[in-house]
């Protein structure tokens, strides 16, 4: 994809206010929800979590990782899967810091409790369906009275990053 593909990408999760974090754990993968800090210029999303947790254990353990992210008031969609690692860098915990921290988090960002995990993306998905409800409605009829039955309410796009 080209670069344009990748800035729309970003663009596109910037918007999301959760996102589904699927981690490894032995031969299972387990998901949660999250709070992502998306950052367009490293190239990251971050997230904070309790130093000690499954999750950090199975990051430590196996990097790789899936992210999804939905709204379904718009229909839109993304998946990305890539890598993670988890930082104990305080100046990023103490950047990403605020309410929402002082929500989950005893403490302060000093506390030494929170640490940073930093993912990295490799592939990603998206699935904008950004559309007037007159034209869903119209899509969804069209494909019920049709032979493929399978209506264009979304656009997809795919994106290798790097």
């Amino acid at each position: 994809m080209t670069e344009n593909s990748e800035k729309q990408f970003w663009d596109f999760i910037e918007g999301f206010q959760n996102a589904m974090v699927a981690t490894v754990d032995g031969d299972q993968m387990r998901a949660r929800p999250m709070v992502p800090f998306v950052n367009k210029d490293n190239g990251e999303i971050r997230f904070l979590t309790h130093r000690v947790t499954h999750k950090t254990d199975e990051i430590k353990e196996n990097s790789n990782a899936l992210l999804t992210f939905s709204n379904p008031v718009t229909n839109a969609h993304a998946s990305i899967t890539g890598k993670m690692k988890v930082s104990e860098d305080y100046a990023l915990i103490k950047e990403l810091w605020g309410p929402y921290a002082e929500t989950w988090f005893t403490g302060t960002p000093e506390s030494r409790d929170v640490v940073a995990i930093i993912f990295k993306p490799e592939y990603g998905q998206m699935w904008d369906g950004e559309k007037n409800p007159v034209s869903l409605i119209k899509e969804i009829a069209v494909a019920f009275n049709s032979d493929t039955k399978i209506p264009d309410i979304v656009e997809e796009k795919k994106v290798n990053f790097g």
